[in-house]
């Protein structure tokens, strides 16, 4: 999209009552309410990603891969498979970003479409523009903004990596089949595809704690693993020693 439909967009979505954030979690048919409480939530994502680009576009990140708000405002988070590319890797983050909030906050308390409050802040001396968070450290809504943040900051950096064949409105991207078809090649059967999905989205019975720093946390198995920095290790082959991952047999 551009510009005008952007701005069509907006309009579209502005009802003359103010929602507030909904407390419960998004289903798989949301309700009107929901449904406008999602678009808000994926209209303030886009203005966050937008804020960053260099040559902004409404709608470009939206239907992308595997990952990229698959299915826009309904349910953007409704990721599998594997990412097709850089940008798909990075929205797949964001879900699990998204599935570590809610790990921390609970369900109920942080749904996805949480409202948050956040400025964009542009140093004149450099040209630089960057996004700040505003809602106290420590909330649902602090973590779900660095969340996006962090998806916005890493996507103006991979802004030129952009595909057009990847993308399903605007190109020739079928998900369906290649997301499926990326699935099966490591031996999943259709059910299998789907428990993948919910594993890759941080939604496996074995997925029970998260790892990295705010708006970069994903979840990984405790029992065989452990966080050490922003990654992971094997806890019967390696350990953390200052923030750094070394075989067992060395010394801190």
């Amino acid at each position: 999209m551009e510009n005008q439909e952007f701005k069509d967009f907006v309009r579209l979505i502005e009802p003359p009552i103010q929602l507030k954030s909904s407390s419960s979690s998004v289903k798989s048919k949301p309700s009107s309410g929901d449904r406008i409480t999602n678009t808000r939530k994926f209209l303030t994502v886009n203005q966050m990603i937008m804020y960053l680009q260099e040559m902004p576009s409404f709608g470009k990140h939206a239907y992308y891969g595997c990952w990229c708000f698959p299915e826009g405002p309904d349910e953007p988070l409704n990721g599998y498979g594997e990412p097709v590319d850089d940008i798909d890797k990075t929205c797949k983050r964001l879900s699990q970003c998204y599935k570590c909030a809610s790990m921390k906050y609970g369900k109920e308390d942080c749904p996805s479409n949480t409202h948050y409050e956040f400025t964009g802040i542009y140093d004149k001396a450099t040209r630089m523009k960057t996004i700040e968070c505003l809602d106290p450290e420590g909330s649902c809504a602090r973590s779900l903004c660095e969340c996006d943040r962090n998806l916005a900051s890493n996507l103006a950096d991979q802004q030129y990596e952009w595909e057009e064949s990847l993308h399903a409105k605007w190109g020739n991207f079928d998900r369906e089949s290649i997301c499926r078809i990326k699935s099966s090649k490591q031996g999943y059967s259709s059910g299998e595809m789907l428990r993948s999905r919910d594993r890759a989205q941080g939604n496996g019975p074995t997925l029970d704690a998260c790892c990295g720093e705010e708006g970069q946390r994903f979840p990984f198995d405790s029992r065989n693993r452990a966080c050490c920095g922003n990654r992971t290790y094997n806890v019967f082959t390696m350990k953390c020693c200052a923030g750094k991952v070394t075989n067992t047999h060395e010394l801190c």
